[in-house]
């Protein structure tokens, strides 16, 4: 069942990397602040990534668990690869999402939140904040490219 999963897990990698440059190469930067634009990353592996978005979109494919937190006017849209997927809960002062064995993707805009995943994911971020990742998978931005795990910052 395992060896399923990760063949399944590279297989959706493999399409993710295509739809996320895809993705990447339609939306062009926009400036964050003034006339400078935000700074994006790329990156895919197996493992855990944390996000701090001080400002900006992200999105994410995974085969795992997703968490986001955030303010309430924060935007997110779901879209799953299996029929079901438990629904999102908010106590309408701020954004809690929590999907546990997820499959699919999920964009993330809007300011101060964290997006936290496990699993095989592959994500395109475009803004200002931080990234954290662990396990083993690549990560590249417009200017530099390296190897998890590590620990980036991307400040306008």
């Amino acid at each position: 069942m395992r060896r399923k999963l990760k063949t399944l897990g590279a297989a959706l990698l493999s399409v993710f990397l295509v739809a996320s440059v895809a993705f990447a190469q339609e939306d062009a930067p926009t400036p964050e602040h003034g006339d400078r634009p935000g700074k994006s990353i790329w990156a895919m592996g197996d493992g855990s990534a944390d996000l701090s978005v001080d400002r900006g979109r992200v999105r994410v494919f995974v085969v795992g668990d997703i968490t986001i937190e955030g303010p309430a006017d924060l935007d997110v849209q779901i879209e799953s690869f299996e029929t079901s997927f438990a629904l999102p809960e908010s106590d309408g002062g701020t954004t809690s999402i929590s999907l546990a064995g997820f499959s699919g993707s999920v964009l993330v805009k809007g300011a101060d939140y964290t997006v936290s995943v496990e699993g095989n994911m592959t994500f395109h971020g475009h803004g200002s904040g931080d990234v954290s990742l662990d396990g083993e998978g690549l990560w590249k931005t417009r200017s530099d490219q390296g190897v998890w795990p590590e620990d980036l910052g991307f400040n306008d």
